[in-house]
Parts: structure tokens; C-alpha cells; sequence
């Protein structure tokens, strides 16, 4: 994507709203009222598509009333949670839509593959409701490539999945030209590793000594060719063909406004793309944050 990036490539990811998240967050929680100019901007400059989840603490709860102050339509994808039986899925997913206001949700995700592992019956109870249109569009939250091979490998029907892609995490290239092929939409997270990629070398917990150089070396590299550090991670990102959208979660409209301003940097930024690949971490105890250890 030498010439920039499309707005509607960008899905505003929603967990700030919900929950104190994030391993750089000072700030905890969103309020309410920050979210509704969140959410006004982002549909202003062209980002239709919101993700939220079950899981997310109140984020579909604060999400439907920041939609209905703000009379705003988007695009919603959430998540299945895990589940006890099969039998759950019609009530959780008609919760989400009371919660957030609407009547279908364009895209619904198993949160973790170890739904469909533990309850693979659940997949019936989705489609069902896609055929009543409460759903347009089922997928796979995933964390590893081999997840996703799998669900090829069975061909199982579903268009739509998400998945961790970074400068730091590679770990699905190896899989993103198969989903590709059949036509599957592909969204990627955590192209911030939850803000990781921003705190200071010097500063960070002694568990991801491992990646301190690293980081040093990255955000030298952006200082020297005087390009922001998110937008040099973001368009390492829209520069791989196979990925259709990503998810940016923020925690104020200043770093929404950021975040919607890299355009200017796509060409310098495809430049750097060899470089930026040497960077691959294959240690999946840093790349996966809920294996992080560092209470």
C-alpha cells in the first residue's frame, strides 16, 4: 500500500472501553463521554467497523450508549465467550445485540479456538443464526497459525477470523496467502502488543529483557527516519497483501487523531519493510500477552 491506506481499513477496537487494559495504560478505563468523541471521529474519517467482545467488561454496554447519543451506525463485530454448552449461544449472542442496540452484528467470532475444541456444536448454533440474520459473518479469533490450518485443513465454513500480527510477530505469514485463497477476511490485533512497542527500553519489566535491544534498535530506527513509531507499526502492517483490515484499540480521541494521521508516511515506510522483517520474534511467551508473566 505505497500510496497510504484506506480509513475503512482501520477497525477501532474497543477494549479500552470496557476494561483498564493494555500493558502501557495509565489512564484505565475510557469514560463514556471520551468514547462518544472517540467514536464520532473515527466514523467521521471513514472508519465503519467497531470490535467489541462479551469479554470485554462493560465495552458493549458503554459502546450502545455512546452509539445511541451519538445516533451513529456501524459496522459491529463481536465475541462468543467460552461457554458451557451449545446450548448458551442464542441467549449470549441476543444479549450483545440488547447491549449494543442493534439487530445484527456483521461479523461473530469464538473468542478462542478452545471454544470450537471444547464445543465444536457450537459452530451449528452460529449458523442457525446467521440463516435469521442476526449474524452476517462467522469467524475465529485465533493465536496461533497452526488454529488456523487446522480449520483449514477440516474445511469448516467461516469467512472471517482474527489473529496478533506485528513487527514482532510474524507467526502468520506462513498461513495468511491459504485463508486468502478461500476468501476468508482477515483482521489483525495487537500491532502495538498492547502499547508494549511505545514504553521505554530502560523501563521495561525484567520479563522481556529478552526483546529490550530490539525495541531500543525499532524505535531508533523511526527516530532517525523521523517517522512516528505507530505509524511505522501500522503500515508494516497495511503493507502485507493478505491482510484486509486491523484492529487499533486507544484510549483517548488524541490517539485516535494519531493514529488517522500516518497516511503521509506510507512510502518511507514501505522502504524500511526489509528491515523492518528482520525484527520477527519467535518467542511466542513474549508475542502472546496472556502468557506474559510480570505481576
Amino acid at each position: 500500500m505505497a500510496a497510504g491506506f484506506r480509513t475503512e481499513k482501520i477497525v477501532l477496537g474497543t477494549v479500552q472501553f470496557g476494561l483498564n487494559y493494555g500493558i502501557s495504560n495509565t489512564k484505565g478505563q475510557v469514560p463514556l463521554e471520551e468514547v462518544c468523541r472517540i467514536v464520532d471521529y473515527a466514523y467521521n474519517h471513514g472508519v465503519t467497523t467497531l470490535d467489541t467482545a462479551a469479554a470485554y467488561g462493560e465495552s458493549e454496554i458503554i459502546l450502545g450508549k455512546a452509539l445511541k447519543e451519538t445516533g451513529l451506525k456501524f459496522n459491529i463485530i463481536s465475541k462468543l465467550p467460552l461457554v458451557q454448552s451449545a446450548g448458551e449461544v442464542r441467549k449470549i449472542v441476543e444479549a450483545s445485540l440488547y447491549k449494543l442496540g442493534v439487530s445484527t452484528l456483521q461479523g461473530y467470532m469464538l473468542h478462542s479456538f478452545s471454544i470450537y475444541q471444547q464445543h465444536p456444536e457450537v459452530l451449528e448454533q452460529l449458523y442457525l443464526l446467521e440463516e435469521e440474520g442476526l449474524i452476517s459473518n462467522i469467524g475465529f479469533s485465533l493465536y496461533h497459525p497452526s488454529e488456523a490450518q487446522e480449520l483449514l485443513e477440516k474445511n469448516i465454513n467461516f469467512n472471517l477470523t482474527q489473529f496478533p500480527y506485528s513487527v514482532f510477530d510474524q507467526r502468520f505469514d506462513e498461513v495468511m496467502p491459504a485463508l486468502k485463497t478461500k476468501g476468508i477476511e482477515t483482521h489483525v490485533r495487537s500491532v502495538f502488543l498492547q502499547g508494549l512497542f511505545f514504553m521505554q527500553p530502560y523501563s521495561l519489566p525484567p520479563y522481556f529483557a529478552g526483546v529490550a535491544d530490539s525495541l531500543r534498535s525499532l524505535q531508533n530506527k523511526a527516530i532517525k527516519a523521523a517517522i512516528p513509531l505507530e505509524a511505522v507499526l501500522m503500515h508494516f502492517v497495511l503493507n502485507q497483501p493478505n491482510i484486509d483490515k486491523i484492529v487499533i484499540g486507544v484510549d483517548s480521541l488524541t490517539a485516535l487523531q494519531e493514529n488517522l494521521s500516518i497516511n503521509q508516511y506510507a512510502s518511507q515506510v514501505q522502504s524500511l519493510i526489509p528491515e523492518l522483517k528482520k525484527y520477527k520474534v519467535a518467542d511466542e511467551n513474549i508475542l502472546l500477552p496472556y502468557k506474559w508473566n510480570i505481576a
